[in-house]
């Protein structure tokens, strides 16, 4: 860390904050709404509370992930100071 603030000034280390909190608080935010809403109908059907957590929590996380994937790629490049690649590049 000290290398990184000498060479790289001490605001590098918080490089990519941000997009961090900007990808993670809406990827926690709709895990937890999407885990409450699978359990509670899940529990109607499965047999288990464990079946019912392992549901919820996987169904969750799919959704929230789909849904904040993009945020994430932002998140990535902000913090390798990545520039968005040219239109019609591979």
């Amino acid at each position: 860390l000290s290398v990184i603030a000498r060479t790289e000034g001490m605001l590098s280390l918080w490089r990519g904050l941000l997009p961090n909190l900007a990808a993670n608080a809406p990827f926690s935010a709709i895990h937890y709404m999407c885990y409450k809403q699978v359990q509670a109908v899940a529990a109607l059907h499965l047999p288990s509370h464990t079946a019912t957590s392992f549901v919820s929590g996987a169904v969750a996380s799919i959704v929230a992930t789909l849904a904040t994937q993009p945020l994430d790629v932002l998140r990535t490049r902000a913090m390798l100071r990545l520039s968005a690649p040219a239109a019609g590049s591979s």
